[in-house]
C-alpha cells in the first residue's frame, strides 16, 4: 500500500526523452508523456543503407556509386561519396615544339621547356624549318631509285619530309598514281624486247606483228603480262633517303652528310608553306603538318 501511495504522489523530476520507439518517460514510475520521436531518416548513400541517424537502425541496401572517370593526375573518383578507385589516367604528352614546351593533350598541364630554335636551321626570319611536311612534285622517273633509265619520263610523287633541329632532313615518298609507274616500267621492259628483236633483223612494226601473232595481245599487253603483279608502293615503302642540312637567308643547303659539297635549293617559307625541290623537279608548295625537332 506504501509502493501504490508513493507511485501516486510521483513527483515525475526525472524523465527520460522520447526515442524513436519510446515517448517521453517518467525515470521514476515510468509515466510516459507525449509520442515516441519516431525515425530521423538519413538516405542511403553509395557505402550504407538507409540509416536512422538517432539510433543507427537500417533499413534496405547501400546505393550506387557514380563513378567520375580517372583524370591525367586523379584516379576514378565517386561524386557523392569522393571514394577513389585505381589509378590516376596518366598524361598523354604532346611533344615540345618552339611555341610550347611539352604539353598534355588532354588537360593542357605543360612540363619542361620549349624546343630552342637553333639559327643553322631557320630562315633569315628567324622561322623554324624544322618539322614534318608534306607536298607533291613530278619527277623524272630516273631520280626514283628503282631502275628505271628511261629519259623524259616523269611521274607524280607525294612527298613527306622531316626536318629535325640537328640539322638533317629525312625525306620519304610514294607514286600519287602508281600507274605512272607501271607505265614507265612496262616503256622500259617494251625497248628491252624491241632491242631482242632488232638484234635478230626485226624491225619495230615486226615485233609488234610477232608478238600479236604469237600471243594474240598487244607488246603493251605482253610487256604488261610478264610484269605480272607489281606492288607498286611497296618498292618505295623502305625508300627513306637522310641528309644534313642548313639555312642561308631563303638558300637551302642539303648534302649527303657534313662531310660532302652542299647543294644549294631555293627556299622560301611564309606562313607554314615551304616551297621546295627535290630529285630534279621544279620546286613546289610544302605544307608543314606537324612542328616537331629533336
Amino acid at each position: 500500500m506504501a509502493a501504490l501511495l508513493a507511485g501516486c504522489f510521483c513527483s515525475h523530476d526525472s524523465w527520460a526523452e522520447a526515442d524513436c520507439d519510446t515517448p517521453r518517460t517518467c525515470e521514476s514510475c515510468g509515466k510516459t508523456e507525449g509520442e515516441p520521436a519516431g525515425h530521423d531518416w538519413q538516405e542511403a548513400r553509395c557505402d550504407l543503407p538507409k540509416t536512422c541517424a538517432r539510433c543507427g537502425l537500417t533499413e534496405g541496401e547501400p546505393g550506387v556509386h557514380d563513378w567520375q572517370e580517372a583524370a591525367c593526375e586523379t584516379p576514378r573518383r565517386c561524386t557523392l561519396c569522393h571514394a577513389t578507385q585505381g589509378e590516376p589516367a596518366g598524361h598523354y604528352w604532346m611533344p615540345a615544339t618552339t611555341e610550347h614546351p611539352q604539353t598534355c593533350s588532354v588537360c593542357g598541364k605543360e612540363t619542361g621547356e620549349r624546343i630552342a630554335t637553333d639559327p643553322r636551321f631557320t630562315t633569315a626570319a628567324n622561322e623554324p624549318l624544322f618539322g614534318i611536311w608534306e607536298g607533291e612534285l613530278t619527277v623524272p622517273v630516273t631520280e626514283l631509285g628503282i631502275g628505271l633509265t628511261m629519259e623524259g619520263m616523269t611521274a607524280r610523287m607525294a612527298y613527306r619530309v622531316i626536318f629535325n633541329n640537328d640539322g638533317t632532313m629525312l625525306v620519304s615518298r610514294v607514286p600519287v598514281d602508281g600507274e605512272e609507274i607501271l607505265r614507265a616500267m612496262a616503256a622500259q621492259e617494251a625497248e628491252q624486247v624491241y632491242l631482242l628483236f632488232e638484234w635478230d633483223g626485226y624491225s619495230r612494226a615486226e615485233a609488234e606483228a610477232a608478238i600479236r601473232k604469237t600471243y594474240d595481245m598487244t607488246m603493251e599487253e605482253y610487256v604488261r603480262m610478264q610484269m605480272g603483279d607489281v606492288d607498286v608502293l611497296g618498292m618505295f615503302s623502305d625508300q627513306v633517303e637522310q641528309y644534313v642540312y642548313y639555312l642561308e637567308g631563303q638558300i637551302l643547303h642539303r648534302a649527303a652528310d657534313w662531310s660532302r659539297q652542299m647543294g644549294r635549293n631555293a627556299c622560301t617559307l611564309e606562313r607554314n608553306v615551304l616551297n621546295l625541290s627535290l630529285d630534279g623537279a621544279e620546286a613546289a608548295p610544302f605544307t608543314r603538318v606537324e612542328e616537331r625537332g629533336r
